[in-house]
């Protein structure tokens, strides 16, 4: 979805409406919604409002005075679900902003400024809540382009934990515009094949289990893609799925399950999963590279294949 499309469905929402004006402050230690950012009528342009909201979706939260409620149901007055939603939309918001990368280093320096002068929960939940919403591989909302820049900083503040360091790495593999890395493996006729060795002007490659639920699933979301089959077929599209765990047996029982045309293997020295050249997470994991070997998209989902397989289509 286009940044100007978002922009529109947002402009009829709170966060860009003018909002009441001339508020008395609430009293001390009171609860309260979150409050919003209230874009200028000043601004226009679709883009612009984004970008400004954006830039100062926190201000009015992240404030010193009056001093609100912080316990374990509330942070800086605001009710722990009221913050997860305002969060949820911050993030959807960052998506579309052209500064992104940017804008969520700025977040982390936002927050990280505030505890230093505050000292309460507020820090310690907007990190957890980043951590969910865009790094936990069971997120649909997972994005590790954003998450890199905001673990980055924090990092880089001294207040990162063992697995935040490991986070970095993770994010840090494999980054779309990049080489995807290769490696080698064994297809299912004992073939030893590389990634670099795969002619195709795109490829789907997958890191899965063919005995998976999911993985089950993605494989009949494939067979309703039209065209698909065809362009395997002239070799246009190669779909290359590696199994990455230790028993081989089981892969062989059950990669039957795949289609004829998919080309599978499994890695026989166990180098995907030693997190060093991909980062898989969770199964199945799916990543696009274009005929190069550049990485079009990093553990995408399935919903948003259609738009990078029409391009070959």
């Amino acid at each position: 979805m286009g940044r100007r499309v978002i922009a529109a469905v947002l402009a009829a929402t709170m966060l860009f409406s003018c909002g009441p004006r001339g508020q008395k402050k609430a009293p001390a230690q009171a609860e309260r919604d979150f409050p919003y950012i209230v874009v200028p009528d000043m601004y226009e342009d679709p883009d612009d409002r984004v970008d400004y909201a954006v830039q100062h979706f926190w201000d009015r939260f992240l404030t010193g005075e009056p001093v609100y409620l912080s316990d374990s149901l509330h942070f800086n007055g605001v009710a722990k679900e009221e913050l997860e939603k305002a969060a949820g939309t911050y993030f959807s918001l960052v998506k579309t902003a052209a500064n992104a990368a940017e804008a969520m280093s700025s977040f982390h320096e936002k927050i990280y400024v505030y505890d230093a002068a505050r000292g309460d929960n507020v820090y310690d939940e907007l990190c957890r809540l980043t951590e969910k919403y865009l790094y936990n591989p069971s997120s649909p909302a997972r994005d590790e382009e954003l998450y890199l820049p905001f673990v980055s900083a924090k990092t880089d503040s001294g207040r990162a934990s063992a697995s935040d360091r490991f986070a970095v790495k993770i994010c840090s593999l494999n980054r779309p515009g990049t080489k995807a890395a290769d490696f080698g493996f064994i297809d299912t006729k004992g073939r030893r094949r590389t990634l670099y060795g795969i002619k195709a002007e795109l490829i789907v490659l997958i890191f899965g289990h063919p005995d998976c639920e999911a993985c089950r699933e993605m494989v009949g979301y494939f067979s309703e893609i039209d065209g698909l089959s065809d362009a395997i077929r002239s070799g246009r599209i190669a779909i290359v799925d590696i199994y990455t765990d230790e028993d081989v047996a089981a892969w062989k029982a059950g990669v039957g399950n795949y289609p004829s045309d998919w080309l599978c293997g499994y890695d026989p020295e166990g180098l995907i999963n030693s997190n060093t050249l991909y980062a898989v997470r969770a199964v199945p994991s799916i990543y696009l590279l274009d005929i190069d070997k550049t990485v079009i998209a990093k553990d995408i989902e399935l919903s948003n294949l259609n738009y990078y397989l029409s391009s070959v289509l």
